[in-house]
């Protein structure tokens, strides 16, 4: 889960500092055994950023790009350029702190909080929330449900983007706050990036309106799948979605005993989930 999670970004960005630091000590006998160091974990750092599936925006991918040329080219030339190799660790630095940032936020965009305390909650989803997934486990929405919370599970195994579509037009008019997570079907099946986020637009489109909350969880990827998780930052930007960074999801994933196979929930994973949107829930009316 390093790399679905995102977390190899952070990874990844703490190999090409070192290496920007490797690069600036003094000629001397140990500047060959040192520029190879670099070398080596500039490129680790890379491989580690673009496997992590981290849909960086693009001035980041291009600040990122600069920032690590003075490297590249002192390690290309053999040369020592002092003022441009310190101006380039300089730039990686601030722009990798601010990439870090970025990521470790828990939400993205959307309300400033899932409000709507009295207002009804629709799932839209498929087999991480339907009820009819596994027989021997309760859906989450359920377990919420249990607790007095006035919650609609509309979630279908094998739901995708584009099908959930259906279960979005079964909410009725009025105040709503409608929990998002599908999508799964979709990246591990055969849409495309282009075709699922026009599909989660069309889906998002379709769920807002007035007095309605959207919240939409972040999906953890698999190496190379940035397009992806671009798609579902921009779409959850563009119709005002609060979108829940993959990482508390991923933290489920990786419990122990939370899965029956990897990829559905068990009881207890199903449990861990409960918790988790009852958190988000609970922060937005206490606010």
């Amino acid at each position: 889960m390093h790399f679905a999670s995102g977390d190899a970004v952070f990874t990844g960005l703490a190999l090409g500092l070192v290496a920007q630091l490797l690069v600036q000590t003094p000629r001397g006998r140990s500047r060959v055994v040192t520029r190879r160091a670099a070398g080596w974990l500039a490129a680790i750092g890379v491989v580690l950023i673009v496997l992590s599936s981290t849909p960086l925006a693009g001035w980041q991918s291009l600040g990122l790009a600069a920032a690590c040329w003075p490297l590249a080219a002192c390690l290309w030339t053999r040369g020592h350029r002092g003022p441009w190799l310190r101006g380039g660790l300089a730039a990686y630095a601030a722009l990798a702190g601010v990439i870090a940032v970025d990521e470790v936020r828990p939400t993205r965009g959307g309300a400033a909080s899932p409000g709507l305390s009295d207002a009804p909650i629709y799932v839209i989803g498929d087999s991480l929330s339907a009820a009819d997934t596994d027989p021997r486990a309760v859906a989450w929405p359920q377990m919420l449900s249990d607790k007095g919370l006035n919650v609609v599970n509309l979630a279908h195994v094998g739901a995708t983007a584009r099908s959930a579509l259906q279960q979005v037009e079964r909410i009725p008019r009025g105040p709503a706050l409608v929990v998002l997570l599908i999508g799964g079907n979709d990246i591990l099946g055969t849409t495309s990036a282009s075709a699922f986020e026009r599909d989660l637009s069309d889906l998002l489109a379709k769920a807002s309106g007035p007095e309605r909350v959207l919240v939409l969880f972040e999906l953890p990827l698999p190496p190379l799948f940035h397009a992806y998780g671009a798609a579902q930052r921009r779409q959850s930007r563009a119709h005002g979605a609060l979108l829940i960074t993959k990482r508390r999801l991923s933290r489920i994933f990786c419990a122990a005993g939370a899965t029956l196979d990897g990829i559905h929930l068990s009881n207890a994973g199903q449990r861990l989930l409960a918790v988790e949107v009852e958190k988000i829930l609970s922060a937005g009316r206490e606010e």
